[in-house]
């Protein structure tokens, strides 16, 4: 089963006692089950893990009709119109994906406890290095860590010097939009290429750096599409 074809429900606020409902962490040792409720309800999914006070089950998104009376968001997959923000980073700088044409957008959501989120850093890093004086393309790093001091931490131990925003502070000023759940993450890392015209051209669910996607040919091949694109619309200068 892929990432994209589960739901997070656990992130929607349904958290039953004895079963909780995961997005992608399917493995391939999940096995297909009928299952029933204590309120009698049948349910099919993969049954992912068995714990002593839960049970981990993945259930196909399509199968969801609402959680909580609300319907599912449409996925944001690749092909999708990334969602517009305005925010500020750790040094107070603005961090924008406005209405294109706009910057080549390298989004990346991570926590600094998380393995692949750290093993990542440097690699994005060297990457930012690559591309930082290109005004063509923009990196917005979003942590889903909690404490502030945390973050600093994390980035001043890597010498990180690309932006950074802290996902809970945003969401706590009133009127800043809430990251996580304007890009759906239930997960992470993930990885959002995204074109001058607001088009996600990439989705990259766990580590980049070692999903052999290769990034930054992906962003080279991008920018000489859009400098092309210039060359014949002076509307995209």
């Amino acid at each position: 089963m892929t990432p994209t074809a589960l739901s997070t429900v656990i992130k929607q606020g349904v958290q039953a006692t004895t079963f909780l409902f995961l997005a992608w962490c399917a493995t391939p040792t999940a096995q297909a089950a009928s299952i029933r409720l204590d309120d009698q309800t049948n349910l099919t999914g993969d049954v992912l893990r068995v714990e002593d006070d839960a049970v981990l089950i993945a259930v196909p998104r399509g199968r969801i009709k609402t959680i909580n009376g609300e319907p599912l968001p449409t996925p944001l997959v690749k092909g999708s119109t990334a969602p517009l923000f305005s925010v500020q980073d750790l040094l107070g700088r603005p961090q924008v994906l406005g209405a294109p044409p706009h910057a080549i957008t390298i989004l990346h959501f991570w926590i600094s406890w998380c393995p692949h989120c750290q093993s990542d850093a440097p690699e994005l890093q060297a990457l930012y290095e690559r591309f930082r004086h290109n005004p063509e393309v923009q990196f917005i790093t979003v942590s889903l860590d909690r404490e502030h001091a945390v973050v600093e931490q994390f980035v001043t131990e890597r010498h990180l010097t690309y932006p950074v925003i802290i996902a809970a502070e945003q969401a706590a000023v009133r009127g800043q939009v809430d990251l996580v759940a304007l890009y759906q993450v239930n997960a992470f890392p993930v990885t959002y290429l995204i074109d001058e015209e607001g088009v996600i051209r990439q989705k990259i669910m766990g580590s980049f750096a070692e999903s052999g996607s290769h990034l930054g040919e992906q962003i080279l091949a991008m920018v000489a599409k859009r400098r092309g694109s210039v060359q014949h619309n002076p509307r995209h200068a």
